[in-house]
């Protein structure tokens, strides 16, 4: 019985480790990408990479307030981001009505693209909730699938990256743990660099 369960537990590591997504790591080109942000205007990685760096940063949802809390300190910070040349992205798989209640509360205006699916997909940082999680957040009032109008339950790591106007990614937080974020002074420290 018991040699049974550890075959088991060894099978079900070799499947999660068989399906996993390669990250994208710092010296590795950004994937492009094309999204339409809160006002509806078409935003393109391409493009903003002509004006300098960029700084991107993948958000759950309005629901999450781990999420907002980031957010509000990005947009706070967004000023010294900008001296130093660059822009500012959040990806969201929220439709456009949520994403706009969550911007209209920014002091300093950035992009967030909502409907982020595929871009979370290509820059390796989506995954699905599992069915425990699912009943938990539906106790506290938070559909997922609902709020992102699609019939799975995808969500990004909220991962922070800064990619320089090259292209190539120069800064990286990823951490499955969405309480731990990207300090501000690690983004702006990579931001200082590129100016040397």
């Amino acid at each position: 019985m018991q040699l049974s369960f550890y075959i088991l537990l060894v099978v079900s590591f070799i499947g999660l480790n068989s399906i996993e997504i390669k990250q994208l790591e710092v010296g590795d080109k950004a994937p492009l990408f094309v999204g339409v942000n809160q006002i509806d205007e078409t935003i393109s990685l391409e493009a903003l990479l002509e004006e300098g760096p960029v700084v991107m940063t993948f958000y759950r949802g309005k629901w999450c307030p781990f999420c907002n809390k980031y957010l509000a300190e990005l947009d706070e910070n967004y000023p010294k981001m900008k001296e130093l040349g660059a822009n500012l992205i959040a990806i969201s798989p929220e439709l456009p009505k949520h994403i706009q209640q969550t911007a209209n509360k920014m002091e300093h205006p950035y992009s967030i693209i909502s409907g982020g699916t595929s871009i979370m997909q290509q820059y390796g940082v989506d995954f699905q909730l599992d069915k425990k999680t699912k009943t938990k957040y539906k106790l506290f009032g938070i559909n997922v699938a609902k709020r992102n109008g699609m019939d799975d339950y995808t969500l990004p790591v909220p991962a922070t990256y800064v990619i320089d106007k090259k292209g190539v990614i120069v800064y990286k937080h990823f951490d499955e743990n969405y309480k731990v974020r990207a300090e501000v002074k690690d983004i702006l420290n990579a931001l200082e660099a590129l100016q040397h």
